[in-house]
């Protein structure tokens, strides 16, 4: 693997997100870098929002979001009390017990998405 052009990469089309994460397991970055890059997506609801999967451009929180934000999170063994509460608030208030929990809401419907979203 081209280190050099992977690197390239990865500065001139990640967003926030994969640049911090970069710098953190590649460059020695830290975990607040990663979880502070996380959180920006973060939404007043505890959810996430604002194309954290950038497939859908919805600004509003969901569940799509909290499972890819929880994820990266977990991957690189970041933990945040704060957060997790935030999050566990938003699960409680979009979770059916019955159906579950969708991956997208409806409203996304109203904002830019590729088709396999449709």
């Amino acid at each position: 693997m081209n280190f050099e052009k992977a690197s390239q990469f990865i500065w001139e089309n990640g967003r926030l997100p994969e640049r911090k994460l970069f710098e953190y397991y590649i460059r020695g970055g830290s975990k607040k870098g990663g979880l502070d890059a996380i959180e920006a997506y973060q939404n007043e609801d505890g959810g996430f929002g604002h194309a954290l999967e950038p497939d859908l451009r919805t600004p509003e929180s969901q569940p799509l979001y909290v499972e890819f934000a929880l994820r990266t999170l977990y991957e690189a063994k970041i933990q945040d009390a704060e957060l997790a509460h935030k999050v566990c608030d938003y699960v409680s208030r979009v979770a059916d017990l019955s159906a579950g929990i969708a991956t997208i809401t409806a409203s996304s419907s109203n904002y830019p998405r590729a088709w396999h979203w449709n």
